[in-house]
């Protein structure tokens, strides 16, 4: 990871902007930041990729893209469940999801992968 403070791990610009450059990582954050804080609790993880319900992409999110995520601490991932929710770093990510919602008409149209959100 790209450092540590008090056990926590701090998300760097790099790391933030890696995380947003996959469609299916991009799709997980983006409906987690559509949530909210006040809705944070978990979703299902069709909910966030709706194409998860397909085996390739299944097993792209499981083997890549979620431990990837969950390594940078930007979300939580009960495997069992199959569920996600912000982890303790989603804040430091949530300013780069911000600045590109507000920017989103400005951004290629598939910037949200399959998501019509």
């Amino acid at each position: 990871m790209d450092g540590s403070r008090d056990g926590e791990r701090e998300l760097t610009a790099d790391a933030c902007l890696t995380l947003l450059a996959n469609a299916k990582r991009r799709a997980v954050l983006l409906t987690l930041y559509d949530r909210g804080a006040e809705d944070a609790g978990p979703i299902p993880v069709e909910e966030a990729v709706p194409e998860a319900r397909s085996t390739p992409a299944h097993v792209a999110l499981t083997h890549s893209h979620l431990p990837k995520l969950v390594d940078h601490d930007a979300i939580r991932w009960d495997r069992e469940n199959d569920t996600v929710a912000p982890g303790p770093a989603f804040e430091a990510i949530e300013p780069f999801v911000d600045r590109l919602d507000a920017g989103r008409e400005r951004l290629p149209g598939d910037w949200r992968g399959e998501s019509d959100r």
